[in-house]
């Protein structure tokens, strides 16, 4: 027993108790309505701090993983081995992304299924918007393929 003295083990436990009270009154505070508002309007008075704090927040191992997970379902570990999969190409043109932002290559894109929502590879900012403007339509891209056959 890692307490042998049930002053401490008591003590220990109502440390707990009030911290998992405090994060629990405070997850429910920014549900309320009333919150919302008022971060709407902190955002409105402060935008660029607003900003970049957000910036620094997506630029974390956290963040990332959280931005995956809410738009794709899957973790920053699986982006990372899909990555390492496709060794750091595209899955379509095999070329790294030549896109960039502030001076740094682009991340690859999650390309998936618009329909079924499931993940099926990793694209360059190219073949991402070319295949999503074409509504990953099988039709039009046998046509692409017997035009490109038929010039000479």
């Amino acid at each position: 027993m890692p307490y042998k003295d049930p002053e401490k083990r008591k003590e220990k436990q109502r440390i707990y108790g009030q911290r998992h009270r405090e994060k629990e009154r405070l997850r429910r505070r920014a549900m309320t309505p009333e919150y919302k508002e008022y971060q709407r309007r902190y955002r409105e008075k402060n935008r660029d701090k607003a900003r970049q704090t957000t910036r620094q927040w997506r630029n974390t191992e956290h963040g990332k993983n959280k931005i995956l997970l809410n738009k794709y379902g899957i973790t920053l570990k699986q982006y990372n081995e899909m990555l390492d999969k496709q060794l750091h190409a595209c899955a379509i043109c095999k070329e790294p992304e030549y896109q960039t932002l502030r001076g740094k290559a682009k991340q690859l894109s999650v390309d998936h299924d618009h329909k079924t929502g499931q993940v099926r590879g990793l694209l360059c900012q190219r073949c991402n918007t070319t295949l999503g403007r074409y509504k990953d339509d099988p039709f039009v891209w046998i046509n692409f393929v017997s035009y490109l056959g038929s010039v000479e």
